[in-house]
């Protein structure tokens, strides 16, 4: 679903998300040339890069999400959240938008690290409570990577750049 995942073909698709800034950069670290997507200037914890799906995922779909990620500045070791962002198509749930959480991984700084998840897009609980359940949406599913939540943030520990590559759906 993803369709410039390797970032070769610049930003296509991509966009910075809830306050992040994204620059497509070139890179030659495993001694050849590597277009990656760095995500910086990151204001909140879910300021990230952001893929649009919408139209895209089915419910009742289990999908297959792999990828690469480093961050380089910060803390020695930093938990990264693979998540969706769905927003019902019910009118009932007009701005309630809710956000599964597909998995995380703990990274080392200064390492590439690979994540591989899955995904079966359909009714979740806001924040896990039963009482709380929203409907899956089609009109506005976004796939984006975030480090936790935290009311009080830092660049040092919570809002360092990141960079990403050969994402896929």
């Amino acid at each position: 679903l993803v369709q410039n995942r390797d970032f070769e073909n610049g930003n296509d698709g991509w966009r910075g998300y809830e306050g992040g800034t994204i620059e497509n950069v070139v890179t030659t670290e495993d001694g050849r040339e590597n277009h990656i997507l760095h995500v910086k200037e990151r204001t909140g914890t879910s300021s990230s890069a952001m893929y649009d799906l919408s139209g895209k995922l089915e419910e009742g779909t289990t999908y297959h999400i792999t990828g690469r990620i480093k961050y380089t500045t910060g803390v020695a070791e930093k938990d990264f959240h693979v998540m969706f962002q769905n927003v019902p198509d019910n009118p009932q749930y007009p701005t309630n938008e809710y956000r599964p959480l597909v998995g995380k991984k703990k990274k080392k700084k200064g390492e590439w690290a690979t994540f591989e998840f899955t995904y079966t897009a359909g009714m979740h609980y806001l924040w896990g409570n039963k009482d709380n359940p929203r409907p899956f949406g089609t009109k506005q599913n976004y796939f984006f990577i975030e480090t936790e939540w935290k009311a009080s943030t830092t660049k040092e520990e919570d809002l360092m750049d990141y960079y990403l590559d050969d994402i896929s759906i």
